[in-house]
C-alpha cells in the first residue's frame, strides 16, 4: 500500500512542474522561459542573446483577454493541485518540500501574471510613469517575500539520496525569481516603453483606423489601409509645419536678443534653419508612424534608439546654426557695446568653443542612448587610458588630427590641395590617413598628422577668381600716347570680357558669412576676387613692360586656360591696332671711332665700288 502511495505522490509531483509549460501560449511568459534558459548559460553569446530578448519585452506584453483568461485558469488549476498534494504529503518531509518549492514557483508566476494584467489595464487609462514604476516596485517586493531561505534550511533534514533532486528544483526557483527581477528592473529603468501607446489611446487612433478598415478592408503584415492613411496625414502635417516652425523660431530668438535683422539676413537664417527642423519633424513623423504601424503593440527598442539618435544629431545641427547666426550677432553686439578693443579672433574662438560643447554633449547623449555608462567611460580615461595612449600615440595623433581636419574644415573630398611637397586631389579623409590622387595618377596615403603641423594650400576654396598674370614687352619706338591708349584698351577689354570676374558676379550672393561680415572679410574667406590691374610697369633692357593682372570667373583649369588664351588673342589685336610691336631680346652697338685702316678697307670694299659706279 505504501508503495502505491509513493508512486501516486511521485506522479502528482510531476504534474504541477509540467503544467507551467502551458503558460507559454502567452508571449510574455514564453519570453520569461527563454530568459530563464539563457540565465543558466554563460559567455558573451549568452549576454548578446539576453539583450536581444530584453528588447522584445515591450512587444510581448500585449495579450488578448481570452489568453489572459486561459492563463488565469491554468494558474488556479496548478494551485489547486499543489495544495491537494501538500495535504497528502504531510508525513513525508521530502515530498512536502518538493511541493512547497512548486507552490513558490506558482506563486511567483501568479505575481508576474497579476503584474501583467494590472499593467495592461493601466496602459488603457491616462497614467503616468510614476504609476508604472510603483506597480513594478510592488511586484518586486512581493517576489522578495517568497522565503527561499526556509526551503534551504529544510534541505538539511532531507536524506542525501533525495537532496540532489530538491536542490536542482530549488535552484530552478532561484533562477526563475532572478529572471523575473531582471525583467522588472529592465522595465523600471525603461518605463517609457510601457507608456508609448497611451497617447494614441487618448486620441482614439484605434477607432479611426477601425472605421477606415471597415470601409475598405486591406491588410499586410502589420499594415492596413487605416494605418497607412493616418501615417500619410501625419507626414504631410509635419512637412507643412517645418517652415512655419522656422519662421516662429527666428521671431522668438530675435525678440529674446532684441535684434532686428534685415529681410535678406532673415531669409538666409530661415533657409538654413529649415533643413535641421525638417529632419527633426520628418524623424518625428516617421517615429509616430512606426508606432502606429505596430499599434497596439510597442515597436522594437532598436528602432526607438535609432530615432532618438536621429533627434540628437538633428538637434545638435539646429543649435550649431543658432550659434552660428545669433551667437555671432550677440557676441559682436555685446563686445562692440561694452568692450571696444575686443579682437574679432576672440569672438571666433568663443564660437568654436560653443560648437565643441554642442558636439560633445550630442556625442555623450548618443553614447548614453546606446547603453554606455558615461560615468564609467569618463572614469576609464585615467591611468589605464594614459598607458594605452602612450603605446598608441601615433595612431591617436593621426586620429585626433583627422578630427581637427574635419572640425577646421581645412579641405574636403575632391579638393585640390598642396602641403609639404604633396599635391593632388583629396580622395578620402580617413580616421588615420588621407588618400590623395596626384596629377601623375599616383595614389598617396598621407598620415593625418602631416596636415596638422604644415601649411595647407587649398586651391578649391575659391568661388570666383583664378588669377591671370602676365607682362607684355613692347619695343622702344612706342610713344607715350600709344602706350596709354593700349593700356586703356586692355582695361576696357578685360572689363567687358565674359570670362573675367567682376564684382557683379558675386555681389548678390547671400550666404551665412553675411552675418559674420564684421568679424572676417567675406570676399577673402569665400574666395571672391575680381581685381583688374593694367599699368606701365618697367623700362627693361630691350622692352617697355606693361603688367596685366586679372581673375577669371571659372576656377577649373580647363576653363581658366581657355579664358587665358582668349585674353592673349585680344591683347595681340589691341597691340597691333595701336601700331605697337612686341619686343624680343636684342642689342644695338654704336661705334664712335674706326681705325684709319678699317675705314680705307670699307671704302675699297666691292659694295662701295658698285655704289660709286
Amino acid at each position: 500500500m505504501k508503495c502505491f502511495l509513493a508512486i501516486f505522490l511521485f506522479f502528482m509531483a510531476l504534474v504541477p512542474l509540467n503544467a507551467s509549460m502551458e503558460y507559454d501560449f502567452v508571449p510574455f511568459f514564453n519570453l520569461l522561459r527563454k530568459l530563464e534558459a539563457l540565465n543558466q548559460q554563460e559567455g558573451d553569446a549568452q549576454t548578446a542573446q539576453k539583450d536581444a530578448l530584453l528588447a522584445e519585452i515591450p512587444e510581448s506584453l500585449d495579450t488578448k483577454k481570452d489568453k489572459l483568461s486561459l492563463l488565469q485558469a491554468a494558474l488556479d488549476k496548478d494551485k489547486s493541485k499543489v495544495k491537494s498534494a501538500l495535504e497528502k504529503a504531510k508525513n513525508s518531509p521530502t515530498n512536502t518540500l518538493r511541493y512547497q518549492i512548486q507552490s513558490a514557483q506558482i506563486d511567483a508566476q501568479a505575481l508576474m501574471f497579476d503584474w501583467l494584467k494590472r499593467t495592461l489595464e493601466l496602459r488603457k487609462q491616462v497614467h503616468t510613469q510614476e504609476q508604472i514604476s510603483t506597480l513594478i516596485q510592488s511586484t518586486l517586493a512581493s517576489l522578495d517575500s517568497l522565503y527561499i531561505e526556509q526551503y534551504e534550511a529544510a534541505l538539511f533534514d532531507i536524506p542525501a539520496a533525495q537532496k540532489a533532486a530538491l536542490e536542482k528544483r530549488l535552484n530552478q526557483l532561484r533562477n526563475e525569481i532572478a529572471s523575473y527581477h531582471e525583467v522588472l528592473n529592465y522595465l523600471n529603468a525603461n518605463s517609457a516603453l510601457l507608456d508609448d501607446n497611451s497617447f494614441f489611446d487618448s486620441l482614439g487612433v484605434e477607432t479611426i483606423i477601425n472605421k477606415i478598415n471597415t470601409w475598405i478592408p486591406f491588410s499586410f503584415w502589420k499594415f492596413n489601409l487605416g494605418k497607412l492613411i493616418v501615417c500619410a496625414i501625419i507626414l504631410a502635417f509635419f512637412w507643412c509645419l517645418r517652415r512655419i516652425l522656422a519662421v516662429a523660431t527666428v521671431k522668438i530668438i530675435s525678440s529674446i536678443f532684441h535684434y532686428q535683422e534685415s529681410m535678406d539676413k532673415r531669409t538666409v537664417i530661415i533657409k538654413n534653419l529649415v533643413r535641421p527642423l525638417s529632419y527633426i519633424l520628418l524623424f518625428n513623423g516617421f517615429d509616430i508612424c512606426w508606432e502606429i504601424i505596430y499599434y497596439p503593440q510597442n515597436p522594437p527598442e532598436l528602432v526607438s534608439k535609432i530615432f532618438d539618435i536621429s533627434y540628437i544629431v538633428s538637434a545638435a545641427w539646429f543649435f550649431v546654426i543658432i550659434i552660428e547666426y545669433y551667437g555671432t550677432i550677440f557676441l559682436t553686439t555685446f563686445s562692440r557695446k561694452h568692450y571696444q578693443n575686443v579682437r574679432a579672433e576672440i569672438v571666433n574662438l568663443i564660437l568654436k568653443v560653443l560648437y565643441s560643447i554642442v558636439v560633445i554633449i550630442a556625442a555623450l547623449a548618443i553614447l548614453a542612448r546606446m547603453g554606455f555608462n558615461i560615468t564609467t567611460l569618463v572614469a576609464s580615461l585615467g591611468i589605464g587610458g594614459l598607458a594605452v595612449a602612450l603605446a598608441t600615440k601615433d595612431i591617436l595623433a593621426n586620429f585626433f588630427a583627422s578630427v581637427m581636419i574635419l572640425f577646421d574644415n581645412a579641405f574636403s573630398q575632391g579638393d585640390w590641395i598642396s602641403c609639404n611637397k604633396i599635391e593632388g586631389t583629396v580622395v578620402e579623409i580617413g580616421l588615420r590617413r588621407t588618400t590623395i590622387r596626384t596629377f601623375d595618377n599616383a595614389l598617396l596615403f598621407v598620415p593625418n598628422s602631416v596636415f596638422v603641423n604644415d601649411a595647407i594650400c587649398n586651391w578649391n576654396r575659391r568661388k570666383v577668381g583664378r588669377r591671370i598674370k602676365m607682362t607684355i614687352g613692347l619695343t622702344y619706338d612706342a610713344t607715350a600716347d600709344k602706350l596709354q591708349k593700349c593700356i586703356d584698351d586692355i582695361i576696357h577689354m578685360l572689363e567687358n570680357h565674359k570670362g573675367i570676374a567682376k564684382k557683379s558676379d558675386y555681389a548678390d550672393a547671400s550666404t551665412l558669412m553675411t552675418i559674420r561680415q564684421e568679424l572676417v572679410s567675406i570676399d577673402d574667406y569665400e574666395g571672391n576676387k575680381s581685381t583688374i590691374e593694367v599699368y606701365l610697369d618697367n623700362f627693361g633692357d630691350s622692352t617697355i613692360d606693361i603688367s596685366v593682372s586679372c581673375f577669371t570667373t571659372a576656377i577649373s583649369k580647363a576653363a581658366w586656360v581657355a579664358t587665358k588664351q582668349s585674353v592673349l588673342f585680344e591683347i595681340m589685336r589691341i597691340v597691333q591696332d595701336n601700331g605697337l610691336s612686341f619686343a624680343f631680346p636684342s642689342q644695338s652697338v654704336y661705334v664712335e671711332n674706326l681705325p684709319k685702316d678699317l675705314q680705307q678697307l670699307l671704302l675699297e670694299s666691292p659694295k662701295t665700288k658698285e655704289q660709286d659706279s
